[in-house]
């Protein structure tokens, strides 16, 4: 090694030897910052868990109420008892959790159910809006719970 190489590697260790400290410092607190922000974002999810199970919970039985009243002959009681639940489920509970996605497609499903009762409507529009009931819940899961329920990524 030349004098020249010897003396220019002497003259710019002090550089490198700060800039390794500063890239390191930089390193540690951008690992620091970004464990913090996963950590606040756990806090907030298990603030936020008790009213997503609540809205799971609700979510579920009223995709399953909806699907009896569609299957249901209407004469029979399991109509009756599934359209009491929904009604139920639509002015108290479902309310409280419910995203305005949802909120439409009950409004929907329960001016089919009106509908269906006064006249001889067909049960074609109830279908229609219990199925569009069931895809705003399942968006409303996906968009809550972060899931990526039967869509692709």
């Amino acid at each position: 090694m030349s004098p020249e190489t010897a003396k220019f590697i002497t003259d710019i260790s002090p550089f490198g030897t700060a800039l390794a400290t500063v890239v390191g410092a930089v390193w540690i607190a951008l690992t620091y910052f970004r464990g913090q922000k996963d950590a606040a974002i756990a806090r907030l999810f298990e603030s936020r868990k008790p009213f997503l199970e609540l809205q799971l919970k609700l979510y579920t039985e009223t995709a399953q109420i909806a699907g009896r009243l569609v299957v249901a002959n209407v004469d029979n009681e399991e109509f009756k008892q599934a359209l009491y639940r929904f009604w139920q489920l639509y002015w108290s509970e479902l309310a409280v959790v419910e995203d305005q996605q949802v909120e439409r497609a009950m409004e929907k499903v329960g001016f089919a159910l009106k509908t269906m009762q006064r006249t001889d409507e067909p049960h074609k529009v109830l279908e229609d809006a219990v199925l569009e009931l069931a895809h705003a819940l399942r968006d409303g899961i996906v968009n809550e719970w972060g899931a990526h329920i039967g869509t692709k990524i």
